[in-house]
């Protein structure tokens, strides 16, 4: 499945919870902005695994390394949701102006 069809789905998903529109620009704003902050702070929750992995490989501790590069690909993969959504709701605003090159 490519990107913009997951994107999409999400999309599809969110209007169904939601509704189709935004309320006001505002509202967009507050949304996006919402799940901007999420996936900064996936983000930081990565880069802090990534330090943790660096500590235990110049202590030649590679066991614990390998345990921390698991909980690293549930992090990425939560930073890609949010993302995801981040996009979703992207769409969702575009959509609201048709033939618009606003995003």
């Amino acid at each position: 499945m490519e990107i913009r069809e997951i994107v999409l789905e999400i999309l599809e998903k969110n209007n169904e919870k939601y509704g189709k529109a935004f309320a006001s620009n505002h509202e967009f704003y507050a949304v996006f902005k919402e799940e901007f902050e999420e996936a900064q702070e996936e983000l930081e929750n990565i880069e802090s695994c990534l330090e943790d992995i660096w500590d235990y490989i110049k202590n030649d501790n590679f066991e614990g390394a390998a345990n921390y590069n698991i909980d690293l690909g549930n992090l990425i993969a939560k930073c890609f949701s949010e993302l995801l959504q981040m996009a979703a709701i992207s769409e969702k605003y575009k959509q609201q102006f048709p033939g618009s090159n606003i995003l």
